[in-house]
């Protein structure tokens, strides 16, 4: 039998759980094999260790009282730590807005439009007297 099968094996052989021929093999191959015998000792410390666990300590009777109370007083921090980082951040927003440039108007950007136009063009503009339509006639500079 190869060290790997066995080491696949030794926790079943600690536990009882294989065949007697199994076993027999097992324990051939762990008496002439020192690394599979340190190993299987190390199976037999985990078990005596977890066989001689105490069973769970009780619970204080106060324990549910304690924990509500501990919940209790935590949210109230929370909300408290919430409501202090909060104050800061809203007054920074209102800030930082108050000191964005506000978007204009579409008859701010039309009149930027126009000056930008009137730059390097010379424009007329009027109504159409019979549809009432804005009229933009502009002649460019650029070139001549």
């Amino acid at each position: 039998m190869s060290c790997n099968s066995v080491k696949t094996k030794l926790s079943s052989y600690v536990d009882g759980e294989m065949s007697a021929a199994e076993l027999q093999q097992v324990k051939r191959h762990v008496a002439s094999c020192p690394d599979c015998y340190k190993q299987l000792e190390q199976f037999r410390g985990v078990r005596t260790s977890l066989r001689d666990l105490d069973a769970a300590p009780e619970a204080p009777s106060d324990l549910p009282d304690r924990v509500l109370r501990t919940i209790k007083s935590s949210r109230t921090n929370y909300f408290k730590f919430a409501f202090a980082l909060a104050v800061p951040v809203l007054l920074a927003a209102m800030i930082i807005s108050s000191r964005t440039p506000k978007p204009i108007s579409n008859s701010d950007r039309d009149l930027t439009i126009k000056r930008q136009l009137a730059k390097d063009r010379i424009f007329d503009a009027g109504t159409d007297p019979t549809s009432g339509a804005s009229l933009v006639h502009y002649t460019s500079f650029e070139g001549r």
